[in-house]
This record gives C-alpha cells, structure tokens and sequence, in this order.
C-alpha cells in the first residue's frame, strides 16, 4: 500500500513540482545550520522556491497516520491551505471525511496556489474543497454552507501569532462535535504556548504539547477519546524534551545551553507519586476493562505549562450509555463477518461499505470503523 508521503509527493511532481520535505538541518550542504524551515513541507519549481508558506512536516503527517487508526471523522475543517499539502494531506488519510480548508488566497501566488490545489484535488479524486475566507468572521458561514455545521477534526495552522490563535479557537468551537479534535500547529516554534496555555484551561477535555512533533503542534480531545486519541497524543509527547533542555552542538559551543552532567541526571529524587500526562487529571475518565492502561511518564510539562494550568478542572467522570442488546446477537455477528470477508475478498460492495461505516460510526465503535477500512483496503491490492 502506497504510504501518504509517496502520494503527496507524486501529486506535486505530477505537475512539475519539488518538495523538499523531512531533511535534518544538519544534512544540508552549508552544513548544521539552527534551521526550523528544513523539516516541513516546501514548494519548489526548477530549483527555486515557489512561496515561503510550508506544509506539515514527515512526522506531523505520521501523526495524522496515526490517529486515523483510532479516529475516523467525517467532517475536517482546516484554516490555513498554503499550497495545499496538508489540506490533500488530510484528505488521503481521512478517506471517507469531506475536508474544507478556508484561505484568505492574498495576492497572485494565492490565487495560484488555490488553483494548484484544486487541480490536484480533481486529479487525486478527494473529497476537498478550498475556499476564500477569512477567520474569525467567515468560519460559522463556512462550516454551516460546507459542512452541515459541524466539525470532526479541526487544524488550526493560519496567522501565527497568540492573539489569532485565540480567535480561531473560539470561533471552531461553538461547531466543533462533542466527541472531536482541535490540532494546533506551530505552537512552539512560532511561540504561541501563552495562548495555547489560556486554550487548554478552556476546553472542557484533555489538552496536550505533542513534543515529538516538529512545530510543536497542540491537541485538544474530548475526555470520551482519552482511551483512543489520548493514547496517540501521549505517544507523540516526549517525557525528555518536558523536563531537560535538548541542546545543539551550535548553542553548547557558544555558551548558550550547558549540557547537564551525567549523575545529575541519573541520580535526580524520584517524585513522591507519578505526575500525570499533560492533560489527565488524577481521576481520569473511566476506560473500557479490556484497554491498556496509559503510564503515567511525563514528570514536567514544558515551558511553564502544568497539569494544572492545562487541565485547571477535575475531569467528571464519563458515564457510558447502556447499549441496547440486538435481537439476535449471533445473526449480527454472522453479518458483520461476512462485511468482512467480503472486504478482504474485494467484493463488497461500496454502498453497503458506506452504510456499514455510518453504522459503526453513529455507534462510535471506531476501532471496528478502522478495521473495515483496513480491510476493504487489502481487498483492493
């Protein structure tokens, strides 16, 4: 199966397009530079940049990977397009979710990008839009006309400065779903931890620095995905990078960062009593018996962010709903394995693929949503 960095790739080399993408500072030809530009997406035509906006980088795109085998949203709302990388980024990981990103498409290179995107959307057959608008003022018209007024999954990655992060928030918020995802790109590298500290204490849910990402995206998830999403996020948050400074070869040599002698670190007191992950609590919602329980491996959050300053509210514990027995269990799970082998098999067929999911996910039974389409994928190889 053609993993999504491949996809992407071959879209823009399609039209005669570069992207230069994944490369650490240090492998450049002028030699280990601090460079935060090389790890992200950038957009080249004969060997000179098109434009100095980026996309998401290698990692941030393993991370969508990810979650989409725990998270199947039908709704995806992005504000920020650039040249289309992670609005087409999205489309293909999220395969049965219409995407709508909203730009404010300034200028001629706008203009051009948005075209570049569409055409490449209409090429990859996805199920994404780009649209001219500007956030906080058009996202209720938007998400109302496009996406029935409500989002799944959300990427915040637009103007880069704490007070519009902060107005985006707010305006996603009042469409978002009960059950949904905010992502928050660039939170570290441009800066905006103040407002994503003031975000976090708002969202009624978990809210966490996702440290093993490039940019230092931020994510906020309602408390009922703690057992799926919240496993991701704690995956993609690095216990090392929230206590110690991680420093370059550049900084040690010009006496900037100190590197911290060995027994300091072996020999630091332990804490009392594990600290939580950014964003639990320390009664956290319930999880169903049969998952794993999540180590408790984060000591500090980073740069003046605490468990309590993210999360300031006791999380209320979920109640789950009784589920209502079928009339015929062992009927139902004859038809569900058949569903199955038909995917594998290549035989199902697509109308009755796209009742099964809506079926599953109105039921929020997303690991039986992710394994049908796993399954529907092997069928089709």
């Amino acid at each position: 199966m053609e993993i999504t960095l491949s996809k992407l790739i071959g879209l823009y080399e399609s039209k005669g397009y570069t992207i230069s993408v994944g490369v650490n500072p240090c492998h450049r030809p002028d030699g280990c530079q601090d460079n935060l530009i090389t790890p992200f997406a950038n957009l080249f035509k004969n060997g000179a940049p098109v434009t100095e906006m980026g996309g998401i980088s290698v990692q941030e795109l393993y991370f969508l990977e990810s979650l989409a085998t725990v998270f199947a949203p039908k709704r995806i709302f992005i504000i920020g397009n650039a040249f289309g990388w992670s609005t087409l980024a999205c489309a293909l990981i999220f395969p049965f979710a219409k995407v709508v990103a909203i730009d404010t498409l300034a200028g001629i290179e706008g203009r051009a990008l948005h075209l570049l995107t569409q055409e490449l959307i209409r090429d990859a057959g996805l199920n994404a839009k780009v649209i001219e608008a500007t956030s906080p003022q058009d996202v209720e018209r938007v998400v109302r006309e496009e996406l029935d007024g409500e989002i799944h999954l959300a990427l915040i990655d637009g103007l880069h400065t704490d007070e519009q992060q902060k107005k985006d928030y707010h305006a996603l918020l009042p469409r978002m779903h009960p059950n949904s995802v905010m992502l928050f790109h660039d939170v570290i590298n441009h800066k905006m931890l103040e407002s994503f500290k003031e975000i976090a204490a708002h969202w009624k849910g978990h809210a966490e620095l996702l440290m093993r990402t490039p940019s230092g995206m931020g994510i906020c998830y309602s408390q009922a995905l703690e057992a799926t999403v919240g496993k991701i996020a704690h995956a993609f948050n690095d216990p090392i990078a929230n206590q110690l400074p991680i420093p370059n070869s550049r900084s040690v040599r010009e006496g900037r960062v100190s590197l911290p002698k060995p027994e300091s670190v072996v020999r630091a007191p332990q804490p009392a009593a594990p600290v939580l992950p950014v964003g639990l609590t320390a009664t956290p919602a319930p999880v169903a018996p049969a998952a794993a329980p999540r180590p408790a491996v984060v000591p500090v959050p980073p740069v003046g962010l605490t468990t309590a300053t993210l999360n300031p509210r006791p999380a209320a514990p979920a109640v789950a709903a009784a589920p209502t027995p079928p009339a015929n269990l062992q009927t139902t799970i004859n038809i569900i394995t058949q569903i199955f082998q038909a995917a594998r098999q290549g035989t199902l067929a697509e109308p009755v693929f796209q009742a099964t999911i809506k079926l599953l996910q109105d039921a929020g039974n997303t690991a039986l949503v992710t394994a049908l389409i796993d399954a529907k994928r092997q069928g089709k190889r």
